[in-house]
């Protein structure tokens, strides 16, 4: 199979601190590359139909927990438009590694967080981040989430 360009970077944000350690290096990669970012955020179907769209961010997150995903992507959005990178967002309703392996496309790259595990469980990912890992259609990158 031969390398394919990168024409856009894929975002996948769930509104924690956690999963925005992928943005720091997908906007560096956009600048470098000349590409837009995706911004994408699954809705649990469970908890959608379970909580109103305003209690979406369960536990710590960044968003405020009165602030649809919509809002959410659209204020992270304009803030990389205020840095120069071109965003688009995208909310979508289902299983999240099955939502984000269908938001890729040819030439996209996904950059998502995954947690750190202990020594003992050093190899062992976070089972969306698995998922995207062995299945997406497209290069993955992972940023621990644990890092600086």
């Amino acid at each position: 199979m031969a390398a394919q360009p990168v024409r856009r970077i894929v975002a996948a944000l769930d509104g924690s601190p956690a999963a925005e350690r992928a943005l720091p290096l997908a906007t560096l990669l956009a600048r470098q590359l000349g590409v837009p970012i995706h911004l994408v955020s699954v809705r649990d179907q469970i908890r959608s139909r379970a909580k109103p769209d305003s209690e979406y961010h369960p536990g710590d997150r960044s968003a405020p927990r009165d602030e649809s995903p919509e809002t959410y992507l659209g204020r992270t959005a304009a803030s990389l438009e205020a840095r120069e990178v071109s965003a688009s967002t995208e909310v979508r309703s289902g299983l999240a590694a099955v939502e984000v392996m269908a938001t890729l496309g040819s030439g996209d790259l996904l950059i998502i967080t995954t947690h750190g595990q202990g020594a003992a469980r050093r190899w062992q990912i976070g089972n969306v981040a698995e998922k995207l890992l062995r299945q997406a259609a497209a290069p993955v990158v992972l940023v621990r989430a644990d890092s600086p």
